[in-house]
C-alpha cells in the first residue's frame, strides 16, 4: 500500500498515541516472566518505510537517523519489490515527522514513496533495556522510568551489576539476558553487599555464566590482571587514572598510598617516575607485583596500612634526602572513604629542617556535590592546618544521590611536616582539637 507522506504519518501519530508509544515493545505477555523464554518475544510488526532515491540518500540520512527503530536490525534495505534506484528506510512507528521535515523529504522526491513492510522480530532484535522493562514490573517507589538495572560495569569478561530490591526475584533472568547481549561477557555478577571491609573487595553472586573472577583489563594500553573477587577495581575511574598520569611529570617521585593492583602506579612508572606503591590488601599486592612485571615496570612495593606507609616509607625517603629541594614528591591517596583521615600522618612527620622537596598530596574523598566548605573543613580537621588557598579541587564523578567523589591536590605546608606537637602555636592546636 502506498500513500502520501503526510497522510501516512498522520495515521501513525494517532496510532502511536492510542497504543501508548509501545508499538515496538516486546509482547505484554512476557511481564513477570521468571524463566527466560526467548520464543515469547516473537511478534510481527508492520513498519512504515520510505523509498528514498539513491541520489538523495546522503541528504536524507541525517534527517531519518532519529526516525529509525531502536532495534538490532537492518534499517536500510533493498526494496522487496525490486524497485530500481531506491533504498528502503524502515521507520519507527512511534515516531512522527514535523512539517519542516516532511517538506525536506518531499523536496528529495519521496512524496509518494511511503509504504508498509512486515517483519518478524524477536528476542535477538531487542536491547537489554527493552527486555528488562518488558519483564520486570516497575518499582512503585522509584521515580525512574525504567525497570532495568540502572547501569553495569564490564571488567574484562565480567559484567558487574548493582541490582535493586525489586529486581532480585528476576536476578537469574537478568543475568542470562546480560550474558546473551553483552559482547565478550562470560560471567555476570551482582554484589551482595556494599564495600565495607578494609580491603575494599566485594562479596558477589554469580548470576549467569562461568564462576571465574580472574580477568584481564586493558586501560590506555596498560594491561591489568587480577582476581576481581579479592581486589578493588572500578572501570569508571579509567579517565581519572589517565588524568593523573598526565599531570605528574616524568622523573618525579610518587608514593601511591592505596595502590590497589596498580592503575595509577603502573602508568606513572612506565612514564619514568620513581614509584613507591603500597596496599593493605595482600591480594592487591600480589596482583600489583604481577602487573608491574607484565607491564615491564619497576617500583618498590609495600604491604602496609596507609598511615604506616606515610610515617615509615615516606619519612625514611625524606630523611635520607633522596630528593633534592627542586624535586616534587607526589602522595596519591585514592581511598575516598577514609583517605582524608590519613592526613594526620603528615603532622610533625619530620624533625625541623630548612630544605625539603615539595610534598604534593593528591587525596580523594566523598561528599555532597559542590560542598566545598565540607571538603575544606574535613581537610582542616585531619591535617591540622587550613587547606592552602592555591589548592586544586576537582569533581571526579557522581557516585550516588547526594554522594560525589572529589580530588583535592595541595602542597603540604612546611610547618605541618616539620612542626612540633609540643611547640605548636595556639592556632594550630585549636585546629587539631576541632
Amino acid at each position: 500500500m502506498i500513500c502520501r507522506l503526510r497522510q501516512t504519518f498522520a495515521k501513525y501519530r494517532t496510532s502511536a498515541v492510542t497504543q501508548g508509544n509501545v508499538m515496538l515493545a516486546p509482547p505484554p505477555s512476557v511481564k513477570g516472566m521468571t524463566v527466560l523464554d526467548r520464543n515469547a518475544f516473537q511478534r510481527k510488526i508492520s513498519f512504515p518505510s520510505l523509498l528514498v532515491p539513491v541520489e538523495a540518500i546522503k541528504q536524507c540520512k541525517k534527517l531519518l537517523k532519529s526516525k529509525l527503530p531502536s532495534l538490532n536490525m537492518k534499517t536500510v534495505i533493498n526494496p522487496p519489490d525490486g524497485s530500481k534506484g531506491y533504498k528502503m528506510f524502515l521507520l519507527d512507528p512511534d515516531k512522527t515527522f514535523l512539517e519542516d521535515e516532511m517538506k525536506i523529504l518531499e523536496s528529495h522526491g519521496v512524496v509518494n514513496k511511503v509504504c508498509y513492510h512486515d517483519i518478524e522480530i524477536g528476542y535477538d532484535h531487542y536491547r537489554v533495556r527493552d527486555i528488562m522493562d518488558a519483564i520486570i514490573p516497575k518499582d512503585p517507589s522509584s521515580v525512574e522510568g525504567s525497570a532495568s538495572p540502572a547501569g553495569f560495569s564490564t571488567i574484562g569478561h565480567i559484567v558487574h551489576l548493582n541490582l535493586r530490591e525489586h529486581q532480585l526475584p528476576f536476578k537469574k533472568i537478568i543475568g542470562q539476558v546480560f550474558l546473551d547481549k553483552v559482547v565478550n561477557a562470560r560471567t555476570i555478577v551482582h554484589k551482595i553487599q556494599n564495600i565495607d571491609n578494609e580491603y575494599r573487595n566485594l562479596e558477589m553472586e554469580v548470576l549467569a555464566g562461568e564462576d571465574n573472577f580472574i580477568t584481564r583489563v586493558v586501560e590506555y594500553n596498560r594491561i591489568f590482571e587480577f582476581d576481581f573477587s579479592k581486589v578493588f577495581w572500578n572501570p569508571r575511574l579509567s579517565t581519572e587514572h589517565h588524568r593523573i598520569a598526565g599531570i605528574i611529570s616524568k622523573k618525579e617521585i610518587v608514593f601511591d598510598v592505596c595502590a590497589g593492583v596498580g592503575p595509577f602506579a603502573i602508568p606513572l612508572a612506565r612514564k619514568g617516575c620513581k614509584v613507591f606503591a603500597n596496599d593493605l590488601n595482600p591480594d592487591s599486592v600480589k596482583w600489583l607485583e604481577h602487573n608491574a612485571t607484565l607491564n615491564k615496570t619497576k617500583m618498590k612495593i609495600s604491604n602496609l596500612d596507609g598511615r604506616a606507609f606515610i610515617q615509615n616509607e615516606l619519612k625514611k625517603f625524606l630523611m635520607n634526602k633522596q630528593a633534592s629541594t627542586t624535586d616534587k614528591v607526589h602522595i596519591l591517596m585514592n581511598l575516598p572513604g577514609i583517605a582524608v583521615e590519613f592526613l594526620d600522618a603528615f603532622s610533625n612527620l619530620l624533625p625541623f629542617q630548612e630544605n625539603l622537596p615539595s610534598v604534593v598530596v593528591h587525596v580523594y574523598l566523598f561528599c555532597q556535590k559542590d560542598d566545598q566548605d565540607e571538603i575544606k573543613s574535613r581537610i582542616r580537621k585531619h591535617l591540622g592546618h587550613p587547606l592552602p588557598p592555591d589548592a586544586t579541587i576537582h569533581h571526579v564523578r557522581n557516585v550516588a544521590p547526594n554522594k560525589d567523589q572529589y580530588y583535592i591536590s595541595f602542597v603540604v605546608p612546611h610547618e605541618v611536616l616539620c612542626g612540633s606537637r609540643h611547640d605548636e602555636g595556639p592556632e594550630r592546636k585549636k585546629l587539631r582539637e576541632e
